[in-house]
């Protein structure tokens, strides 16, 4: 199999086995479906690994996976075999007698299946487990390489790193699909952008009615945030994304900046700076890893949502 499929196909595993893990720090009963992601995750991969090594496995049994990589493996079973024999029969007594599994168990499946793939990744498929993203799958360069630095700050537990990258990430994709575009609500920023000349007066400022002095630049970029705020809000409906969830994602991630510049000639440009300016509903030091992942993964979503609407 080509790396390119297997990395796609184990970042879906990877995925299910991130919401299965997020799952389990659940109050009960809820957490108890975090059962059956990891159990999803871990045949996924076994199916993947026989695949990927030529081995014909038919309709077998989760369990027989081990044996039959084994011939094509020198011999060596998957690592971990008794806990996920133990993993397999919870599966069973949850989904087939509705027998639901305590924490202190769920708790133990989350590190043996992480050990799991931490151990047989490389030595199955050849390839690094954290190697492995939604991101792989994003059409947009750029918005790819954002969610990558975010990915190794979330490793790293940069957390603010982290949504600053992943902030950039989701603002180039809604740029990239402006440019897409001729008109609508996804055509840039209303005619705000163009270019404005103030004639005499002195570039930056100009004289109020009632005789103070205004900055000019201070008042329209002003003004162009809460239009710009507005417009964002409406594309994002028009796009048919998930309200709630982007309100969530917006009180936490850093706002982007929207900057007026004067030129020499008198007029003014408009821009962006990825200055990490947080929400007032956001203290990033309340910030934890389950928003800053929420973050990452609305992101990924939003990626693969809008690469079926381009034109």
């Amino acid at each position: 199999m080509q790396t390119k499929e297997v990395l796609e196909r184990l970042a879906f595993i990877r995925y299910i086995h991130g919401q299965a893990t997020k799952q389990s720090y659940g109050p009960e009963p809820i957490n108890a479906t975090a059962l059956l992601g990891f159990h999803d995750s871990v045949e996924l991969f076994l199916h993947l690994a026989c695949e990927h090594l030529q081995v014909v496995s038919g309709k077998a049994n989760f369990m027989d996976y081990w044996s039959l990589i084994a011939v094509k493996n020198a011999g060596l079973e998957p690592t971990q075999k008794p806990s996920m024999d133990r993993l397999n029969k919870a599966r069973v007594a949850l989904k087939h007698h509705g027998t639901r599994p305590v924490s202190s168990d769920i708790e133990a499946f989350r590190v043996n299946t992480t050990e799991f793939f931490k151990e047989n990744v490389k030595n199955l498929l050849g390839v690094d487990f954290e190697q492995a993203s939604l991101a792989n799958l994003i059409a947009d360069q750029t918005a790819r390489q954002e969610l990558e630095t975010a990915e190794t700050h979330i490793e790293a537990g940069n957390m603010e790193e982290a949504l600053i990258s992943i902030a950039k990430a989701f603002y180039m994709l809604l740029d990239n699909l402006d440019k897409s575009y001729d008109a609508g609500l996804l055509s840039s920023s209303y005619g705000l952008k163009r270019v404005y000349r103030f004639n005499d007066r002195p570039p930056t400022q100009y004289i109020h009615g009632m005789g103070s002095v205004v900055d000019t630049e201070k008042s329209i970029e002003s003004l162009f945030e809460v239009v710009a705020s507005m417009r964002e809000e409406l594309t994002i409906l028009k796009l048919g994304l998930y309200y709630p969830s982007f309100r969530r994602f917006k009180q936490t991630i850093p706002y982007r900046s929207h900057t007026v510049n004067t030129q020499e000639d008198g007029s003014l440009s408009f821009g962006y700076a990825y200055t990490p300016v947080w929400p007032m509903s956001s203290d990033v030091n309340a910030i934890t890893m389950d928003d800053c992942q929420f973050c990452f993964n609305f992101v990924i979503e939003t990626a693969l949502h809008l690469q079926r609407l381009e034109p």
